[in-house]
């Protein structure tokens, strides 16, 4: 029991008012906070538009700009160079006939130099 005494422990649960006091400071500050961004994008947003300059009166909004445009049609050339670079990954095919150069797929590439490395 001295022993208790000399290095004392704890005789009280956690102390709740203090918690939520600052559970409710905690939530008044976030509170504060997001009403300030709200009302900072709301006078940002405000001073954007009235610093951008306005478009022409004759200005056609609904022209197509001129060449080198975005996909037309997304995904096209991605499905393209797949269809083109698929064959090339996974198949075999004579590089060089002559000087005996094959390409092989990645996958059987890999393999064979873990073979190589490890009778090293």
């Amino acid at each position: 029991m001295a022993e208790h005494k000399k290095f004392g422990y704890e005789k009280a649960d956690v102390h709740l008012p203090a918690i939520v006091k600052n559970l409710i400071a905690l939530f008044v500050l976030l509170t504060v906070a997001m009403v300030a961004m709200w009302w900072f994008f709301k006078i940002y947003r405000n001073w954007r538009a009235s610093n951008d300059a306005p478009l022409p009166p004759m200005a056609n909004v609904n022209q197509v700009p001129p060449d080198p445009r975005l996909e037309i049609r997304e995904g096209e050339v991605v499905d393209a160079t797949r269809a083109y670079d698929q064959p090339l990954i996974t198949g075999y095919a004579w590089v060089d006939e002559k000087a005996g150069i094959v390409q092989i797929p990645v996958k059987r590439a890999m393999e064979l130099y873990v073979q190589q490395k490890s009778h090293e």
